[in-house]
């Protein structure tokens, strides 16, 4: 996850949100503003993820933004738990007012979205994305 933006011309993406994830290539090399959502207690077999996701968010370039929730749900499963509303509130708050292109890393999943939102809409805004995508991962 980043690769995208490590690779990719300044610009191309406007916006990188990290779920219970970090950048696979040097984090100091993105070239998009990053949200890092994730759950103090998520682990896996080595243990706590939240060491080595904090240390490459401090590589990263300004601005970023790390979120850190209470529990333990990794990825897209934060989505499911009693903080749910407050991770979608901070992922759809992160986004430009105009249409962008925003790659997401959940887990394993890495989701390419098209999503605009305006507030001029007399709607909730937060609900206008318009494509989605997703690629495997490992």
């Amino acid at each position: 996850m980043g690769d995208a933006s490590i690779l990719s011309e300044p610009g191309t993406i406007d916006r990188l949100v990290f779920l219970g994830a970090s950048p696979n290539g040097p984090a100091e090399k993105l070239q998009a503003p990053s949200l890092v959502i994730m759950a103090r207690d998520d682990a896996n077999a080595d243990g706590l993820r939240l060491p080595g996701i904090r240390a490459q968010y401090e590589k990263a370039p300004q601005p970023k933004e790390l979120i850190i929730l209470d529990g333990s749900a990794h990825a897209q499963f934060l989505f499911q738990t009693d903080q749910g509303e407050k991770v979608m509130r901070e992922f759809f708050d992160s986004l430009p007012e105009n249409s962008l292109r925003l790659q997401v890393q959940a887990g394993s999943e890495l989701f390419l979205l098209l999503a605009t939102r305006s507030l001029s809409d007399a709607h909730d805004s937060r609900e206008s994305v318009v494509s989605c995508g997703a690629s495997g991962g490992d």
